[in-house]
C-alpha cells in the first residue's frame, strides 16, 4: 500500500502528527520517502514524477491529456502478476487521467460522483463522513478482499483533508455532522 496525504511534509508529518508517524513505523511496518522533495506546485507534478520515474510524460500540467501512454508503477506490478488499484478523494486533483485505466481497481467513477463539490466549512465531505475517512475504509475494504495470498499494490492519495490545512495548526478539525 502506498498512501500519500497531499501538502504533508515529512517535517510536517513529525510537528503536526508524532503518534501517528510513530504508529505507522512501529506498529505497520510503514516507511517515510525521506528526502522526497516537491519538484512544482500542485499534486500532478509532484504525483506524476513518483509514480512514473518521468518529468511529465509529455502531457500538459493541467491534465487535459489522457495518460494512458505513461509507463506507471501499476504497469510494472501488474506485469509481475500484482493486482493494481488507484483511489484519490478529490476528483479534480487526480495525478492521472485514463481512458483505459491500468488498474483492476479504479475509485475515479466513485470519487467524481461522491466529491462534487461536497464540503462543509472547507471539509471534503462525502454524506456524513470526511472524504479521507471513506478512503480509509476502501483502503482497509481491499486489503481484507486480498487477503494474504494475494499479491497487491495500492495508490491512495488522500487531498481532501490536508491539502488546505496544516497538521501543525491541527488539520481540519471536526467532523462533516454537527
Amino acid at each position: 500500500m502506498i498512501h500519500v496525504w497531499d501538502s504533508v511534509s515529512e517535517m510536517e508529518l513529525r510537528r503536526g502528527a508524532p503518534n501517528l508517524r510513530d504508529f505507522l513505523l512501529q506498529n505497520l511496518s510503514a516507511f517515510s520517502f525521506e528526502g522526497y522533495t516537491k519538484v512544482g506546485d500542485n499534486s500532478r507534478p509532484n504525483g506524476v514524477p513518483l509514480l512514473t520515474g518521468q518529468p511529465f510524460c509529455g502531457h500538459d500540467l493541467l491534465g487535459r491529456a489522457f495518460d494512458d501512454g505513461c509507463p506507471t508503477i501499476f504497469r510494472e506490478y501488474a506485469a509481475a502478476g500484482y493486482r493494481t488499484s488507484e483511489a484519490h478523494d478529490v476528483p479534480e486533483n487526480w495525478i492521472f487521467r485514463f481512458k483505459d485505466p491500468p488498474v483492476d481497481y479504479y475509485f475515479r467513477p466513485l470519487s467524481r460522483v461522491a466529491g462534487e463539490g461536497i464540503q462543509k466549512d472547507g471539509r471534503r465531505c462525502w454524506g456524513p463522513q470526511l472524504s479521507l475517512q471513506t478512503l480509509l475504509d476502501y483502503m482497509k475494504a481491499l486489503a481484507v478482499t486480498m487477503g494474504r495470498d494475494r499479491r497487491y499494490v495500492q495508490l491512495t492519495w488522500s487531498s481532501g483533508y490536508t491539502h488546505n490545512f496544516p497538521l501543525a495548526e491541527g488539520g481540519p478539525g471536526g467532523g462533516c455532522v454537527d
